[in-house]
């Protein structure tokens, strides 16, 4: 959401590209976290929200002895989501692939989002077997919950956190990335028996066989320059290389052109190799 009020971003466009074989739809947007427009769909006070992992507990008619039911999906995702773990920039402690300390790093997380089951789901699979997150709504030890995305950013900038859980599709560019953990696909998704999801199909269907990169520009557009991109994904080991060795002497030809070329009068050291080793070295700090 902009300052003016209006509102940009991948679920918006998408929006829009489904307009186009819709005209006669016009958006109303409504603002709220996960928890509350979760609430308001399944009571129809609202008819749709985007970027909606598929679980079987929310599918179908509402049970209100479980708190199951209440939601319908689109039948074609709209992308591809993945888990992520950011940590503040200036943080020593934590690096990426260092899964043994993570299972003692106070990690925030959304409340009411289904991130919380891939990340544990990860650990298990992967890294330590008996990772268990026994409450998805309590505060534990290692474990806190937030409303939104920028409570859970402050909540690492103040250091209430060690290390905030969420989306690649959430940006950020002031953080750096530890972990990447499952993917999933994510749809749109209306309250049960909505009618809107058939056209939403039709719509969604006639997007990809006009251009089947639709999802892949969209995401280009928007998170070219987030943090998940940008980190170098160092671990603990090569970050202690790296500080154990500042200075890295490298063999060029001097007669390679335009790989490498060498300038007797200038003493420049110009081409495509050199150009390549000076974005490492930035990217190495």
């Amino acid at each position: 959401k902009q300052e003016d009020g209006s509102y940009i971003g991948y679920g918006i466009d998408y929006l829009n590209e489904i307009k186009k074989y819709n005209p006669s739809w016009d958006y109303e947007f409504v603002d709220g976290n996960w928890s509350e427009l979760m609430v308001l769909l399944r009571d129809k006070q609202i008819d749709l929200v985007c970027t909606a992992k598929y679980s079987a507990d929310r599918e179908g008619p509402y049970n209100a002895s479980t708190g199951n039911g209440g939601y319908s999906y689109s039948t074609q995702s709209i992308g591809q989501v993945q888990g992520t773990l950011y940590t503040l920039e200036d943080n020593e402690d934590l690096y990426y692939d260092d899964y043994n300390r993570l299972s003692t790093t106070v990690i925030g997380f959304l409340k009411g989002s289904l991130n919380i089951d891939m990340f544990e789901k990860f650990m298990q699979t992967y890294y330590q077997p008996d990772y268990h997150i026994a409450d998805r709504s309590t505060d534990s030890a290692y474990i806190r919950f937030y409303d939104n995305e920028t409570m859970l950013t402050e909540a690492l900038h103040s250091k209430e956190i060690e290390a905030l859980a969420t989306e690649h599709m959430a940006y950020h560019d002031d953080l750096r990335l530890i972990a990447k953990y499952g993917s999933v696909p994510f749809y749109f998704m209306s309250y049960y028996g909505s009618d809107l999801m058939p056209e939403i199909d039709n719509a969604l269907s006639a997007i990809k066989a006009d251009n089947c990169r639709y999802e892949t520009d969209l995401y280009e557009k928007y998170y070219a320059t987030s943090s998940i991109h940008k980190s170098p994904l160092f671990t603990r080991d090569e970050v202690e290389y790296i500080k154990a060795n500042p200075e890295i002497s490298i063999g060029f030809y001097p007669d390679r052109f335009p790989m490498s070329s060498y300038d007797k009068k200038t003493g420049e050291l110009t081409g495509i190799t050199e150009e390549l080793a000076d974005l490492i070295f930035d990217s190495c700090g």
